[in-house]
């Protein structure tokens, strides 16, 4: 992979739509029409997600042809709400039912505005306040409207936010970037800025390293507004070591997708062909996201089923079973442990720790009540 930017301007416009795609994204030409080369080996596919107020079929089914940014970290284990196994069926039999959240509305809706803070974000804490309020801006961005697909990785696409021209001053070094640089936009919690490191989860940052694989950059920015309040934008720089993770575990995805749709479109009883899938099917995550999607797809059992059980079976069962008794044991030693920094926390809000943290204990009247033990920098015993 190479590590040098290059000064390539994208072609963002609607014009010219429809081409002929080259042989290796040639799988995903029933989506020509929307599509024009908009770079050096990247193709933009500008598929609308709405038509007339209904939702339109080619942009949904257009992701389960590739593997999106927002997909990858669940596939290298770094997203702790998504499961393999999930995404994995979602590429071949199972559709992910449309849903919406408070935050993914939350997220829709603000983005534009949060990326209008990051026009007037001069590399301060606070500076962009005064900036907006004079209705000065520090920098501009262009929205990419379409899926960016890279024909040296045809498996991956980019549905990214915002494009940073290049020829601007960065508020972070006072220098000229001549290079191009992609924009990302979040919402993150209260919580999240506390849990994390970088002040945002893990995903955040693999998502836009996938990013820069695909539109051929080695630079990014994230903006990104806490609980509502407080803005920041951070600087991003292609992480060499994770982009090639990223492209050895996802090749490795696609190949286990393309051999089940071999599996899937051939002919058979419907069971074996699932337990052929099955067999070739990623590692569950652990995550919450695994049985969710279980109870969906398998919502009954198969009546009057009965088999001898393998050694490896066996094994899995016994570690699962261990697991059960040390976790009930362990359960009751947190809820001792709980209860004794309840009784010394009884009189005091927060107890710090200085740079290792802090317990709070709020209870303020009339409402929900506040238990959290954030420490760090401890030794493992």
């Amino acid at each position: 992979m190479s590590t040098t930017l290059e000064i390539n301007k994208i072609d963002l416009s609607l014009d010219n739509l429809g081409c002929e795609l080259p042989e290796e994204i040639a799988h995903l030409g029933e989506y020509a029409k929307y599509a024009k080369q908009i770079k050096e080996d990247v193709y933009g596919f500008f598929i609308p997600q709405f038509v007339e107020g209904k939702r339109n079929e080619d942009w949904y089914s257009f992701r389960k042809n590739t593997i999106g940014s927002s997909e990858i970290a669940t596939i290298i284990d770094m997203d702790e709400y998504g499961d393999p196994v999930k995404l994995f069926r979602s590429k071949i039999d199972y559709d992910i039912p449309p849903f919406a959240t408070k935050f993914t509305v939350n997220g829709l809706h603000f983005e534009e505005k949060i990326s209008d803070l990051w026009e007037f974000y001069d590399g301060t804490e606070t500076g962009w306040v005064d900036n907006w309020t004079q209705a000065k801006k520090i920098r501009t961005k262009v929205p990419i409207p379409c899926y960016a697909v890279n024909i040296n990785y045809p498996h991956l696409s980019a549905s990214l936010d915002f494009f940073i021209p290049g020829g601007q001053v960065s508020p972070f070094t006072g220098e000229i970037v001549e290079s191009d640089a992609s924009l990302e936009i979040k919402m993150v919690s209260q919580f999240a800025a506390e849990k994390y490191e970088l002040g945002i989860p893990h995903r955040y940052v693999v998502q836009t390293n996938l990013q820069m694989i695909v539109l051929g950059i080695t630079y990014s920015e994230l903006a990104y507004l806490v609980a509502g309040v407080d803005f920041n934008v951070l600087p991003l720089d292609m992480d060499l070591e994770l982009c090639q993770e990223i492209i050895v575990k996802t090749y490795e995805f696609w190949n286990r997708v393309n051999m089940a749709r071999d599996i899937y479109n051939s002919e058979g009883d419907e069971l074996e062909i699932d337990k052929q899938i099955t067999q070739i099917e990623p590692e569950p995550s652990g995550n919450e996201a695994y049985i969710e999607f279980y109870k969906d797809k398998y919502k009954t059992s198969y009546e009057d089923t009965l088999r001898a059980g393998e050694d490896e079976e066996w094994d899995i069962a016994v570690k699962y079973k261990k697991c059960t008794d040390n976790i009930a044991l362990l359960e009751k030693t947190k809820e001792k442990l709980k209860q004794k920094i309840l009784a010394f926390s009884k009189y005091d809000e927060v107890i710090s720790f200085g740079d290792n943290g802090r317990i709070l204990n709020k209870r303020p009247e009339g409402k929900r009540a506040t238990f959290r033990v954030n420490i760090k920098n401890y030794k493992e015993e």
